[in-house]
């Protein structure tokens, strides 16, 4: 076993370790927070919150145009690089934030909600935020200090969340849902600049702002393209849907995104060392994506096929029955991640192989028939279920494009990674999906249907589906042991 083995496989666990911690500490302070926001907060405040914060992520992306992965990507880098980053991005953000003042009025006068205007102006500080922490984050990334940025995050999720529900509690309305993320980023950026231990210098040097947009054009073009097509729905629809009806789409997408990052953000640190170690030999590369693959499939599968059969009881007991407009397309988002998640892999793997660029053509080409579909949805006044519908087609039509692309590079079988990687675990699901389904009408029948009767059929069912994939688990849990106790991820390919 080489030194360089254990080395990697040492900072993947680590990485793999805090980001467990981050993301779960942060989900269960934002789940306590969405639960009495749901109680405090309106469906037309949710749809109201929803256009700014698509209105904000346009500006932020455009702000910071790539410079966080140039800083974690470039090899060799020097204080006048990230200077000249920091310098540059407040400058663009100056200009864009005055853009913004300007047009805010313009926005709230096109959406025929006043109230806009303000809010657009506050939050628009949150330009200035992100440019600021990102690059703090950035250096700890790249140093590898995942410990510390996992603090920074912690801090950030646990002052946003208690902001929120206290906000919500006094009856700010809307303001609890935008504020919260601009205090949380206020107190966390001064924290994130101690422990990168950067001490920002206004300075400005050409050569290295070319070399970084270089660098991040690709995945400033990704994130423009992944913008439209995750926020169109908000930016067209939003003009004609009643705010109630926007709001009700946003608390879905909301609640079924929090699944995906909570356990992205464990996949995103630790996927592409492990891939990018053995991206020279095709066999051993193709047994670890496949293994991956079928373990990202084993878990959230039947996460989503839980979360569908029992969206109404989840709804209903913990948000109220003012959200029920919001359990059919809760259910269909997380129809969508079902099949999305064959292909959650395949961007590393991209990146791996040395095609980073592949995604963002793909989603050159397909996003502005997306955007052009749901404008023509918005010219005709379309309603929220068939929109919904549009988005699942598109969401699954991206990965399996990408996923498509990057196989026939590499020469993998289609045919084999199905097979290989999600036949079981579909068939799985399909069981747990009848156990759940039987048993929670059961329950309903008879009101007998509770909390501590609804976790009872949760736990019985999962442990059905441990059962009849028993073998799979138990080799997965032998090969993480020795995985944890030699720090050599090779055994992932073996």
């Amino acid at each position: 076993m080489s030194s360089n083995s254990i080395s990697v496989g040492h900072e993947i666990i680590k990485s793999a370790k805090w980001r467990i911690i981050s993301s779960g500490t942060s989900y269960v302070f934002m789940f306590a927070s969405m639960i009495v926001l749901a109680r405090f907060i309106k469906p037309s405040e949710y749809g109201t919150a929803a256009l700014v914060i698509s209105s904000i992520a346009f500006f932020n992306i455009i702000s910071q145009f790539g410079f966080s992965p140039s800083i974690v990507g470039i090899k060799d880098i020097d204080k006048l690089f990230i200077d000249t980053l920091f310098t540059f991005s407040l400058i663009f953000a100056s200009v864009l934030y005055i853009i913004l003042f300007i047009v805010s009025p313009k926005i709230a006068k096109f959406y025929n909600n006043p109230i806009l205007s303000k809010l657009l102006i506050v939050t628009g500080f949150t330009l200035f935020l992100n440019i600021i922490m990102s690059i703090p984050i950035a250096l700890l990334h790249r140093s590898l200090n995942y410990k510390r940025e996992t603090q920074v995050f912690l801090i950030m999720s646990l002052i946003s969340s208690i902001t929120a529900i206290i906000m919500a509690i006094l009856g700010a309305g809307v303001w609890a849902l935008v504020i919260p993320p601009l205090v949380g980023n206020l107190f966390s950026v001064f924290l994130a600049f101690y422990f990168a231990e950067y001490y920002p210098a206004f300075k400005l040097d050409i050569s290295r702002l070319r070399k970084s947009l270089n660098f991040g054009l690709s995945s400033f073009v990704s994130n423009i393209t992944s913008f439209f097509f995750h926020n169109s729905i908000e930016l067209f629809m939003g003009k004609i849907w009643p705010s109630a009806i926007l709001g009700y789409y946003t608390f879905a997408k909301g609640k079924y995104l929090k699944v995906i990052e909570a356990f992205s953000s464990v996949s995103i640190s630790s996927l592409f060392p492990i891939l990018s170690k053995v991206s020279e030999d095709k066999v051993r590369l193709k047994n670890v994506f496949f293994r991956i693959s079928e373990l990202f499939n084993s878990i959230l599968i039947p996460i989503y096929v839980i979360l569908i059969v029992g969206a109404h009881f989840i709804f209903n007991f913990l948000f109220g029955d003012i959200w029920n407009q919001a359990i059919i397309p809760f259910q269909l988002l997380c129809f969508t991640q079902i099949i999305r998640s064959i292909t959650i892999a395949v961007n590393h793997l991209q990146y791996a192989i040395n095609q980073p660029d592949v995604p963002a053509k793909v989603q050159i080409v397909v996003i502005p028939i997306y955007i052009f579909i749901v404008y023509i949805c918005y010219i005709y006044k379309t309603n929220l279920i068939t929109v919904i519908i549009i988005f699942t087609i598109f969401s699954i039509l991206l990965p399996l494009l990408n996923l498509v692309v990057c196989f026939i590079k590499l020469k993998f079988s289609i045919k084999e990674f199905f097979m290989h990687t999600m036949l079981y675990s579909l068939l799985s699901s399909l069981v747990l999906f009848f156990v759940l389904n039987i048993s929670l009408k059961y329950l309903r029948q008879n009101s007998r249907l509770n909390i501590i009767s609804f976790m009872s059929v949760i736990f019985v069912s999962l442990l059905l589906y441990v059962l009849v994939r028993y073998k799979y688990f138990f080799n997965q849990f032998l090969n993480i042991r020795s995985i944890l106790r030699t720090k050599n991820i090779s055994l992932l390919s073996e």
